[in-house]
């Protein structure tokens, strides 16, 4: 039976649905088998006698085909037959009113409170006491939400019968055509299921009710088997298992009871079996449930398609009565529901357990609204919720988030923030403060991050610079032992209010229990739920997940429950919670896959993020592990979480924790190497696309890849130290390697290979998306303790370009300077050109130009060193090298690939190709060292050398772009504006068609202040100006560097002088003092004063109204 709890409580309309859907859906099967079993269901009707014709005419108020008209082929079957017969199912099932549906076993009513068989009517005045007893054991009946009528439960039960003769006929059909025999070997035992009930008119209409389910469910996933080529092995291993459960259950049922069928139905009315029959129907409800988690990891969207389908045979018969229409709300209903469940992630769908929705936390009110009262005050500061675990504090937090309260004080302005991530902390800082208006964010489990043994001083710093804007609230939550103070953690956090979660009262918690569990009020059961509320100390979480368990019992009452929490380890409730948890796994395939997949992840996992670990359909599974509390979805930021208290039970040492990890570390590899063009950078036409497949997994392949590189540099530690015992164990015997020991090693080679290509690739992401330092640099560690020195060389350079994009230009020059020798011991000579033109760069910005003619003169030594002229005008670039148009088809490549052009010509025009690419590097660096230097007319010389050879010669489109904007700077610099204008808007649009605004070596975020300062040279001031330098303060702040955004909001700052909007250039200039001050290792003096100067400015000229002269009073 349903509760009226259950039913109103919205939680379970998954099992609601299939009540009303499931029992018809049989006939539209023809849909999904056409044309196998077309003509048979055609056949089928046809047998319909005449009286039955006119009496679905007369029902459906339309005509219908007659026996006479021909067999059609098999597209009018789909229109026609499958519509009529699907029609003339339901006229039959439900006659001409509507059937309230049976009720249905969900997580308030036990599978042992239904009883299998109909009891025979009793005289209560002449039964025993011990009948009485052993009624009272069967099960106290929950009051239900529908009056079945007698005349309706007798149709529904011809109907289920009916419906299960029919899946008889399919079943057996289908196993004849299917060529799998773990297929086959399903049907078989669901066929020996259903003929236990399918001729029995005293079997219970719930139990019909479940065989009908078994047989659905079986056909829906053998719909989509017959089309299958061949098996994967994780589903021949699933149906094999369910096959097995289903024999067992045959036996169970037919364990000491007669098989003919008259016997057993007086073996039935004796009562004498009942035991056995109830056991069974458990063990039915469960394998029931698991085979829905089966169904959806392999069927996931099969059943949504049949509804559609069914929905579109409703939409040609405008003409039936009203049953029909009935019904057909009825299914609108399930569809859009379903409909919104796909969409989501099948959030809220699970088994038969699941969560119901609850929208408001009960007993929280007053607490919530004293934390929302200092949130909405106006005072300055944070707010902290202190709680114990299991007391609601991410459920609270999240309901205070979406209060009517805050989103009118706070509106479109408030934000969840992941606190494990320094540079995401700090890029929302460097964003909100330049966004009007206050901000509210929530930073949950903050204790994660204030713990003393993290050692993420970078994350505490952008914390404690984020709470101290004076234009945004915080809002934590975290464990109330030990409070982060000052002493402890060398961070204020003053000013900050705390609350205390308070424990729930006796009411409160009452009620949440038996929002969970319908209660029966006894004196009985008050009298253990006094016990049970008592151990759990009013804590919200703990109460619901005790709750859940209580109504998913085998035996389902709370005194047996005070039992099972008083025989777990200590009898402490989190003891039971999670013994209980681990034991329902074993119902759930793959469940422990998914927990140690999530376990990877403590930031939580998006739903399509954990398909992309997972090589099976995970919906129906998550929906079970939420419903038992094992799992937590996080509707806030849409993350799956593993619950902390399984967490500890899942060791790293585990050997399904292993597997688990590794799994995901050879997941990642494999998803990195097929993206592994996008090494080449933005020149290649796949880039965009690479681009946004791996943003897809984003952020959680930093996690998978930091943790892959942190075990492998683990198991290298410990490799070393082995083969160095081995190495002198060898020694003393005088033998040598033998050639088993080689071979191993020549394929540990490769894999290392393997694996250092795949971090760079990820690597070269990373420098286009977010700059990763920290994935780069453990990679070079990782490059270096393997001794790869290829690989090696071309992380370093890449590491220091990712330093340069942060304005970390002494680490930038040191890294640029060990790849150029280990590309040189290589003789790889365009490697060394590339990274010391880098190495160059770097040093012009750390040295602001000071050591230009240094610098110039280590190019020419650079030219000189690989046989390249040291000078080179335009008509010499056009005399040696012609343009290449036999290349025009050829895509050249753009990164430190050392097979680049490979299959492009001769030798001698690689080389000559090569030669060129290198002259070109040398050229560029020498026009940036030019423009550094305010020299004009020399840095357009050398950019018209390099870009002749990147564009005409090469044909390297990034090349090209950098060669562009060094020549727009030397035309503003030539006072030729609208000339620069017109370059810089080419760069601006190579980089926003692939998706890469903002970042890059070379022009970068810098790009956007040359074309603001490009357009007030030639004096285009007005709205595209505004534009402009909004659109350059958001990309420095977003992708580019501090000196950067510093840079940009000089730039904007200046037009609000022009305004005289004084307040808003006070914010602007305040911004750019603090990103100048990021900058570390280059003395910004000058920016720096100019900055200090304007904000004294402009805070003056905001002052002056209120400034007056007062003449002195005279007698």
């Amino acid at each position: 039976m349903m509760s009226t709890t259950g039913f109103t409580s919205g939680g379970f309309y998954w099992n609601h649905l299939l009540v009303v859907a499931m029992d018809y859906l049989e006939a539209a099967f023809d849909d999904l088998l056409v044309p196998a079993f077309a003509t048979r269901w055609f056949n089928d009707f046809n047998i319909l006698s005449k009286l039955e014709y006119q009496q679905l005419e007369t029902n459906l108020n339309m005509p219908i085909m007659s026996k006479r008209e021909k067999t059609p082929d098999s597209a009018s079957l789909r229109s026609k037959s499958s519509r009529r017969t699907f029609l003339a199912t339901i006229s039959r099932f439900y006659g001409a009113k509507t059937v309230v549906p049976a009720p249905v076993k969900n997580l308030e009513t036990p599978a042992s409170s239904t009883l299998l068989v109909k009891a025979e009517a009793q005289d209560t005045g002449s039964s025993s006491q011990e009948d009485s007893a052993s009624v009272g054991q069967v099960a106290m009946q929950v009051e239900t939400t529908f009056a079945v009528d007698e005349a309706d439960s007798l149709k529904r039960h011809a109907a289920l019968l009916d419906g299960l003769s029919t899946a008889v006929t399919v079943l057996q059909n289908l196993s004849s055509i299917i060529p799998f025999p773990p297929a086959a070997a399903l049907i078989s035992a669901t066929l020996k299921i259903i003929s236990v009930f399918k001729d029995s008119a005293n079997v219970r209409i719930e139990c019909l009710d479940l065989s009908n389910r078994i047989a659905t469910y079986v056909l829906l996933v053998m719909g989509e088997v017959q089309d299958q080529g061949s098996l994967s092995p994780q589903l021949i291993s699933d149906l094999d298992s369910f096959k097995r459960a289903l024999a067992g259950l045959y036996e169970q049922l037919f364990k000491g009871i007669p098989p003919e069928q008259n016997a057993m139905i007086a073996a039935i009315n004796a009562r004498v079996h009942q035991g056995v029959l109830r056991s069974c129907e458990v063990e039915l409800q469960r394998q029931i449930e698991r085979f829905q988690v089966l169904r959806s990891i392999h069927d996931g969207k099969l059943l949504f398609k049949t509804l559609v389908q069914t929905k579109e045979i409703f939409k040609l018969s405008s003409e039936a009565n009203q049953t029909l229409r009935k019904i057909d709300y009825k299914l609108e209903m399930g569809l859009k529901e379903l409909r919104g469940l796909l969409q989501k992630g099948r959030v809220q769908q699970g088994s038969a357990e699941i969560l119901p929705t609850v929208t408001q936390l009960i007993g929280c009110g007053p607490f919530i609204t004293q934390v929302v009262n200092d949130l909405t005050s106006g005072a300055n500061g944070s707010v902290c919720i202190l709680g114990a675990e299991g007391t609601g504090k991410t459920s609270i937090a999240v309901q205070i988030m979406d209060d009517h309260r805050i989103r009118s004080k706070f509106p479109d302005d408030s934000y969840e923030l992941e606190v494990g991530s320094a540079r995401r902390i700090e890029g929302l800082r460097r964003a909100l403060s330049v966004i009007p208006g206050r901000k509210l964010i929530l930073l949950d489990d903050f204790e994660n991050v204030w713990d003393a043994q993290s050692g993420n001083a970078e994350c505490k710093a952008a914390l404690e610079t984020l709470t101290d804007n004076t234009n945004a609230m915080i809002l934590m939550t975290m464990k109330p032992n030990p409070l982060p103070t000052q002493e402890t953690s060398q961070v204020p956090l003053s000013p900050c209010k705390t609350h205390d979660i308070p424990p729930l009262d006796s009411k409160s918690a009452k009620e949440l229990f038996g929002s969970y569990y319908a209660l029966k009020n006894t004196q009985e059961e008050s009298k253990s739920l006094d016990i049970i509320l008592e151990k759990l100390d009013g804590r919200p979480s703990l109460i619901k997940l005790v709750a859940i368990r209580a109504v998913n019992s085998t035996i389902a009452d709370i005194e047996n429950l005070v039992l099972e929490m008083g025989a777990s380890e200590s009898g402490h409730p989190t003891s039971f919670i999670v013994k209980d948890s681990l034991s329902r796994l074993q119902n759930v395939p793959n469940a422990q896959k998914i927990l140690n997949t999530l376990a990877l992840f403590p930031s939580g996992l998006q739903e399509q993020q954990l398909g992309t670990w997972l090589s099976f359909r995970n919906g129906e599974a998550l929906g079970y592990l939420r419903g038992i509390g094992v799992v937590f979805y996080n509707s806030g930021n849409h993350r799956w979480f593993l619950s902390p208290l399984i967490r500890s039970y899942l060791p790293s040492t585990d050997e399904i924790a292993t597997s688990a990890r590794n799994d995901a570390h050879s997941r990642m590899l494999a998803i990195l190497q097929q993206h592994k063009g996008i090494w080449y950078g933005p020149e290649v036409d796949s880039f965009k696309h690479e681009m946004e497949e791996l943003s897809k997994h984003e952020p959680n392949l930093t996690e998978i890849v930091v943790d892959m590189i942190d075990m492998l540099e683990e198991e290298s530690s410990t490799k070393d130290a082995t083969e160095r015992r081995r190495k002198r164990g060898r020694e003393d015997s005088g033998k040598k390697k033998t050639e088993k020991a080689s071979a191993d090693a020549s394929k540990n080679d490769q894999l290392q290979t393997t694996i250092l290509e795949s971090l760079y690739i990820f690597c070269v992401y990373q420098r286009w998306s977010r700059a990763n330092r920290e994935v780069a640099e453990a990679a070079v560690r990782l490059a270096e303790r393997w001794k790869s020195p290829v690989m090696l060389a071309k992380l370093q350079h890449l590491l220091g370009a990712i330093y340069i994009q942060l304005d970390q230009y002494q680490d930038g020059y040191i890294q640029f300077s060990r790849a150029t020798k280990n590309f040189e011991s290589q003789k790889h000579r365009r490697g060394m050109v590339r990274s010391s033109t880098q190495s160059i760069k770097a040093q012009l910005s750390l040295y602001q130009g000071g050591i230009n003619d240094k610098l110039l003169r280590l190019a020419d030594t650079l030219a000189k060193s690989v046989e390249l002229p040291t000078t080179f005008t335009l008509e010499d670039a056009k005399t040696k090298y012609s343009s290449a148009d036999h290349l025009n088809d050829q895509p050249l490549l753009d990164d430190l690939d050392l097979e680049l052009m490979g299959t492009m010509g001769s030798d001698l025009d690689q080389a000559s190709l090569h030669q060129a690419e290198m002259m070109a590097q040398i050229q560029l660096t020498k026009a940036y060292l030019y423009r550094s230097g305010n020299k004009g007319a020399e840095c357009l010389d050398r950019a018209e050398v390099a870009l002749y050879l990147a564009k005409d010669v090469i044909k390297n489109k990034a090349l090209t772009v950098e060669c562009q904007y060094v020549r727009a700077r030397g035309l503003a610099l030539s006072g030729k504006y609208l000339n620069a204008i017109h370059e810089l808007e080419q760069v601006i649009a190579f980089y926003e068609e692939r998706g890469i605004q903002g970042k890059a070596l070379g022009p970068g975020a810098y790009v956007y202040n040359a074309l603001t300062r490009a357009l007030k040279g030639a004096g285009k001031h007005g709205p595209a100006l505004t534009q402009a330098a909004q659109r350059a303060v958001t990309m420095c702040q977003t992708y580019g560097s501090p000196w950067a955004a510093g840079e940009a909001l000089l730039e904007y700052g200046e037009l609000f002088i022009e305004e005289e909007k004084w307040d808003e250039a006070i914010l602007i200039y305040g911004e750019a003092l603090k990103e100048f001050e990021r900058v570390d290792g280059v003395s910004l003096l000058d920016e720096i004063e100019a900055c200090k100067k304007n904000l004294s400015y402009a805070r003056v000229k905001a002052e002056l109204p209120n400034i007056e002269f007062v003449p002195p009073q005279r007698a």
